[in-house]
């Protein structure tokens, strides 16, 4: 009820035109005339939504979702727990709708932003059929976008929901949007199997249109892979009827270019030119611009085919009459979309130039894990075969079985000691950076996402609140396990005593003491045999009256999200660890305004280098960014929910492969 989802097959013209489904006049009738009588409120905005979804006229159906989404609006201050979840479900749905509305007319920013906050409301009142109406939108919006593998997510997950409800129709339809993206990837027997199983729904659910949407599509596929002709024809005929049933004259157009189209390519030109003419006339009929291209295109080739010129000529006239009044129509839109996407190469060859140097980085840190790996065995193997050459020297079997039974049963100890001592390494670890319930009683709404790679993380936070200053920091030591756990007890050591020390100083003379403290502590120099362990960090301060900030990094940068905004700010940071370095700077301070309801992030690189998804790529900071802007309107603890269930879920099988600390503050 008042859901309307976002589909899209191999063919455009079928997204949602005047014509697209056949309207139940009486049915509409009977909602109108309903509306018009005194009901209550509660009755009032269900017939509405249902309205809403029984028209497809993008005329019309908008209006109503406005008043839907009013009349919701005017209760929800003044109503009760049961009423506030009546509004809020006809609410979800509207806005649902409006971001379905305001994408077709070309804003996906802002229709993100509505798909967002109708999918928050569905998961508050628990509305499941909501939920995957939402879900399959976004997942469109990310396929537009050609971020496949989310996109697919995003799909799969409606799907599970749909067929949890029973909710065949809309499982169809979205069957019908995985069979696209399947195609459009070349994976033509997966599309194939994705369109069958939507045709079988639609077929038992009776629903025409939707039997002619898949049916087309199952044709182009056939015609494809299988070189059957007739067979695909047959598909399309199939489609014809039912777009001839339903009153779709856009459809029965494109269907008959088809039909005519490839009966020319088969040898058969008399029915080819019936097919293809008839398509003309009824694109015409209906203005159908893009029809008329291509009926009128169909009928130039065939009439070279059969050398007749002058027809040629005449139908050529045709098409390139319609094409130049679309192309006029466009020329306005090509040249912004070109300057923007200008802009957007641009900044995508940024990210990818420093990616690039992110990798280079943490391949140097895996080539370095594997030597010690390799180093580790190589030393297990010496006493292995000292072992062995020790049990050697004994002549009774009986004392021989005794001693590897002393030696095991002491590796078992040692084993078992070393756990426990890690163990107990993380306790000291965690009660060090302190668990989120002990930080400052006026740290604002946050979440700390927090997960190690082994039992201690080479990551930490650091919270500490002095003289009505909070600083707050993430930081990526050298390493991880042990190594890293050390580094980073000493890095929160350093901190607090430069801090103690020096009250108020700023984020920027904070890191570069906290470097002298550790290039001193660690006796670093130029010396390449020198270490050259240390961290990558990023620290802010903030002044809890105003809301000023200042904020310092070393290679980890800042990300704010705005209160309203849909876009990254994001603060660089220095170039360079805390640690020796052969051209050491001082580090810059950022001075930053943040107001309320705004909110920042400080990370490591563990959640964007994770390898998974369908191809076992990493994640990259691209997709970790769309994440951020994607849930930052949820409240902090629905984003750590969120930030977690997606990393389990794109790490899937494969390992994980770095310490990862997300820190999130809303203002």
């Amino acid at each position: 009820m008042g859901l309307k989802a976002r589909y899209f097959y191999s063919f455009i013209f079928l997204l949602y035109s005047v014509n697209t489904f056949a309207e139940s006049d009486s049915l509409l009738q009977n909602l109108k005339l309903t509306l018009e009588s005194k009901i209550d409120d509660t009755v009032r905005v269900r017939i509405l939504s249902e309205i809403v979804d029984n028209t497809y006229d993008f005329a019309i159906w908008p209006k109503y979702n406005e008043l839907t989404l009013d009349l919701a609006n005017s209760h929800l201050p003044n109503s009760d727990s049961a009423l506030a979840f009546i509004y809020n479900k006809y609410k979800g749905y509207a806005l649902n709708n409006k971001g379905l509305q305001i994408e077709y007319e070309g804003n996906r920013v802002s229709a993100l932003k509505y798909y967002q906050e109708s999918l928050a409301l569905h998961r508050m009142n628990g509305c499941k059929k909501g939920m995957s109406s939402c879900l399959n939108n976004i997942g469109s919006m990310l396929y537009d976008q050609e971020e496949y593998e989310l996109a697919l997510n995003y799909y799969n997950e409606s799907i599970k929901i749909k067929a949890e409800l029973g909710y065949e129709e809309g499982l169809a339809w979205t069957y019908m949007n995985v069979g696209s993206l399947e195609e459009k990837l070349k994976r033509n027997e997966s599309a194939l199997n994705y369109y069958t199983k939507a045709y079988k729904i639609h077929s038992k659910l009776d629903n025409v249109y939707g039997i002619g949407a898949a049916a087309h599509n199952i044709g182009n596929i056939l015609m494809k892979t299988s070189g059957n002709i007739d067979l695909a024809i047959n598909k399309y005929r199939e489609s014809l009827r039912c777009y001839t049933n339903v009153g779709d004259s856009t459809g029965i157009s494109w269907e008959l270019g088809i039909i005519g189209y490839e009966l020319f390519k088969g040898g058969q030109k008399d029915s080819a030119i019936y097919y293809v003419d008839r398509s003309l006339r009824m694109a015409k009929n209906n203005n159908y611009q893009e029809g008329i291209v291509a009926a009128a295109g169909h009928l130039v080739e065939i009439y070279k085919t059969l050398k007749k010129y002058q027809l040629a000529f005449k139908y050529q006239l045709v098409k390139k009459e319609v094409e130049d009044s679309i192309l006029s129509n466009k020329v306005e839109n090509e040249i912004v979309k070109t300057e923007m996407q200008f802009v957007h190469n641009q900044e995508k060859l940024e990210i990818e130039k420093e990616q690039e140097k992110k990798e280079i980085i943490a391949k140097a840190k895996h080539e370095l894990q594997e030597a010690i790996i390799i180093a580790i065995l190589v030393g297990l193997l010496i006493i292995i075969v000292f072992f062995i050459l020790l049990f050697q020297r004994f002549k009774k079997e009986k004392y021989q079985k005794l001693k590897i039974e002393k030696q095991r049963d002491e590796i078992k100890v040692k084993n078992t000691e070393i756990i426990d001592s890690i163990t107990y390494a993380e306790r000291i670890q965690k009660a060090i950076m302190k668990i989120e319930e002990n930080e400052s009683k006026k740290l604002p709404q946050h979440f700390i996402l927090f997960k190690p790679k082994d039992i201690v993380s080479g990551d930490f936070y650091w919270v500490k609140e002095i003289n009505g200053m909070l600083y707050l920091a993430v930081a990526d030591c050298t390493g991880h396990g042990v190594p890293g756990a050390l580094m980073s007890m000493l890095g929160i050591s350093l901190l607090n005593d430069i801090l103690n020390d020096n009250c108020g100083i700023s984020p920027g003379d904070l890191l570069t003491q906290l470097r002298t403290r550790i290039i001193a502590e660690l006796n670093q120099s130029e010396d390449e045999q020198a270490s050259k362990d240390g961290m990558d960090i990023s620290l802010i301060k903030l002044d809890l009256q105003n809301g000023q900030a200042d904020w310092a990094g070393a290679n980890n940068p800042l990300w704010i999200v705005r209160k309203n905004d849909d876009n990254i700010e994001e603060i660089k940071p220095n170039k360079e660890p805390i640690s020796y370095y052969a051209e050491m700077n001082e580090f810059a301070n950022n001075s930053i305004q943040l107001n309320k309801g705004d909110s920042f992030y400080l990370f490591s690189d563990g959640y964007p280098d994770q390898f998974g998804g369908f191809k076992g790529k990493k994640l990259k900071y691209k997709a970790f960014k769309n994440l951020i802007v994607m849930n930052a309107g949820e409240e902090m603890e629905m984003q750590k929910r969120l930030l977690s269930t997606f990393f389990e879920n794109w790490k899937g099988d494969f390992e994980q492969i770095d310490d990862i600390c997300v820190f999130g503050v809303k203002v």
